[in-house]
Order: structure tokens, then C-alpha cells, then sequence
């Protein structure tokens, strides 16, 4: 049996991105991703938007697995994709799945699938 989570946004709504704060990055992304994301400044929107994709994706895959609903913002602070992707299942007080992910984008928008096996 498996859970899948499927997200599609915009890459122009991260286009500024690069401009906030690291505290405000923070909020969502690791420090490792943030440093991803920057390191090729004409590709840190699209880089913010796949990833923002990817922690909606696992959010959709996940939350019908569980009974205490989490806000939004605690599974990013446990979630990372740089390479792959890693949870922090503990942190999340849930049992490890096996997970997958995949990111992708075209010029204009960026989509990430996670599948939660159980």
C-alpha cells in the first residue's frame, strides 16, 4: 500500500525569494537548501519552487497516514531534499517509511510527487 503527494507551483511566486532574510528562509527550508538554492543565483527561484513543491507533496502524501494533524510548517522543518529527500521521522513523532521523491520543472512551473510507502 502506498500514500502519494503531488504538488505544482508557480516558479515567478519564488522569484524575490533570494532577497528575504535567511531567518525568513528558514521558516521552510534547511540551511543546506537555502545554500543550494543560492549558490546559482539565475536558478534560486526555480531551485525554491521545487523544493517548496516537494515539502507540499510529502505534506499531501503523509497527513492521511496520521490522526494528530501537524501545521504545514513542522514538516518542513523536518523534511530537506537537496539530493533525495530526508525526514526527520522522529521529530515528527511517526513511525519510518520508506519514501520516495522526485522534483521536476519546465520554465514556468515546478512539480515534485513523493510516494509514502506503508
Amino acid at each position: 500500500m502506498a500514500s502519494i503527494g503531488l504538488d505544482l507551483v508557480e516558479i515567478e511566486r519564488f522569484s524575490l525569494w533570494h532577497l528575504k532574510t535567511n531567518t525568513q528562509l528558514l521558516r521552510i527550508f534547511s540551511q543546506q537548501e537555502i545554500n543550494y538554492c543560492l549558490l546559482v543565483p539565475c536558478k534560486s527561484a526555480e531551485r525554491f519552487a521545487a523544493r517548496f513543491a516537494v515539502k507540499e507533496a510529502f505534506y499531501k502524501a503523509v497527513t492521511p497516514l496520521i490522526i494528530h494533524k501537524k501545521p504545514f510548517l513542522v514538516f518542513c522543518k523536518n523534511t530537506e531534499f537537496v539530493q533525495c529527500l530526508q525526514v526527520n521521522w522522529q521529530a515528527l513523532e511517526l513511525p519510518e517509511y520508506s519514501t520516495t521523491a522526485s522534483i521536476t520543472h519546465s520554465r514556468t512551473t515546478a512539480a515534485a510527487v513523493v510516494i509514502i510507502e506503508i
